[in-house]
C-alpha cells in the first residue's frame, strides 16, 4: 500500500491507526490498519486508506478537505464503522452503493453529507486484481435521490466533473441548487430512466375485494422515495417494487388498470399512464388518502413511518402530518 502511494504522491509518511486488539484476538475493530496521509495538491487534504477488506475484494479511500495538521480522527470512527457493518452483514461493496448514515457526517449545523456513495478510486490502483480500490464520497440527501431516481453510473461521472478527485468539503452545499444540474439530472432521468427498481416501507397493507375494489397503504417514507424514483420507472415500462419487512406493492405498467392479490403478502397495482400520473400528482411525502379517476373503488393511503430497532421490531413512529 505504501508503495501505491509513492508511485503517485512521492515520498510521504503515513499516521497509522492500529486497533489495540486485534480483530482474531477478539477486538472490537475489525480493519488491520487505516494510514493517514497528508497531501497538499490540488489542496490540502488528508487521504485515508484503509488495510483489512481484502477478504470482500475491495479497500477503500476517503479523501478530507482539511487544513489541520494532524489528521482528524473522526473519519476513523467513520472507516471502522463502516467495517463493523460490513463484517457484519458480510457485504461486498460496489461502485455506486449508496450507504445512509440518516445523520450529517459530523455534529456541523453547515454540514448536509449523510449518504456515503462508493465510487471508483481515481488515482491509486491495487497491485492485486483481486482487490478493487473504492472512494467514499459523501454526498446530500438531495443527491441521493437525484442518483437512485437516474443511471447511477451517469450520476456517478457527473460526480466525478463536479466533485474533483472525490475530495470531500464538509461544508459544500448539494449540487443541485445549481439550476443547470438539477436541470440535466432530469433530463438524464427522463431519456435514460432509473435502475432502482425498489424502494423501503417500513410498513404496507393492503385488502382487495376485486380488481377494481382494494385498498393500498404504504408509509410516507415510501413516498419520499416514489417522488424521486417513480418517473424513471413506470414511463419507461418498468416496474417498481415496494418492500416492507412484511409485505410488498409492486407497480407494472400496463394497458389496463387494477389490483391484484398474488398471495397474502404480494400485491400487483397495473398502472395505465394516465393512472400513473394521477397517481404520481396526488403523490406527498405525509398523511392522506386518495382515489383515481375512474377507478373509484381503490384507495390509496400513506401512512406513518414505523421506526424499528437494530432486530427489525418496531419502536416508534415517525409522523407525517
Amino acid at each position: 500500500m505504501q508503495e501505491m502511494i509513492k508511485n503517485v504522491y512521492g515520498d510521504t509518511t503515513a499516521v497509522e491507526f492500529k486497533p489495540e486488539i486485534p480483530f482474531d484476538l477478539g477486538g472490537d475493530q475489525p480493519l488491520d490498519c487505516i494510514s493517514a496521509y497528508h497531501i497538499t495538491e490540488p489542496v490540502s487534504h488528508w487521504l485515508y486508506v484503509t488495510e483489512g477488506f481484502k477478504q470482500f475484494g475491495f479497500e477503500l479511500t476517503f479523501r478530507l478537505k482539511s487544513n489541520d495538521e494532524t489528521a482528524p480522527e473522526w473519519p476513523i470512527s467513520m472507516l471502522n464503522g463502516l467495517a463493523t457493518y460490513v463484517f457484519t452483514q458480510e457485504r461486498h461493496l460496489t461502485v455506486g452503493e449508496m450507504i445512509d448514515f440518516k445523520r450529517p457526517l459530523v455534529n456541523q449545523p453547515d454540514c448536509f453529507l449523510t449518504t456515503l456513495m462508493m465510487t471508483e478510486e481515481p488515482k491509486l490502483k491495487s497491485a492485486d486484481e483481486s482487490v478493487k480500490i473504492l472512494q467514499i464520497v459523501p454526498i446530500t440527501p438531495d443527491e441521493a435521490m437525484a442518483a437512485k431516481g437516474w443511471l447511477t453510473e451517469k450520476f456517478l461521472k457527473l460526480i466525478e466533473i463536479q466533485i474533483k478527485d472525490g475530495l470531500t468539503d464538509l461544508r459544500r452545499f448539494s449540487l443541485l441548487i445549481q439550476d443547470n444540474i438539477a436541470n440535466a439530472i432530469a433530463r438524464g432521468r427522463d431519456k435514460d430512466g432509473s435502475d432502482t427498481d425498489s424502494v423501503p416501507s417500513s410498513k404496507i397493507y393492503f385488502n382487495i375485494s376485486e380488481p377494481r375494489k382494494a385498498r393500498v397503504e404504504f408509509d410516507a417514507l415510501a413516498g419520499f422515495h416514489l417522488l424521486s424514483v417513480m418517473p424513471g420507472r413506470i414511463p419507461h415500462e418498468k416496474e417498481l417494487h415496494i418492500i416492507s419487512p412484511e409485505h410488498n406493492i409492486t407497480f407494472i405498467p400496463s394497458d389496463e388498470g387494477m389490483v391484484k392479490g398474488v398471495n397474502d403478502t404480494w400485491v400487483e397495482v397495473y398502472m395505465t399512464p394516465d393512472m400513473y400520473r394521477e397517481f404520481y400528482e396526488n403523490l406527498e411525502v405525509k398523511r392522506k388518502k386518495f382515489y383515481l379517476s375512474g377507478f373509484d373503488g381503490i384507495e390509496f393511503a400513506v401512512n406513518d413511518t414505523y421506526l424499528r430497532d437494530h432486530e427489525g421490531s418496531i419502536s416508534g413512529v415517525q409522523q407525517w402530518r
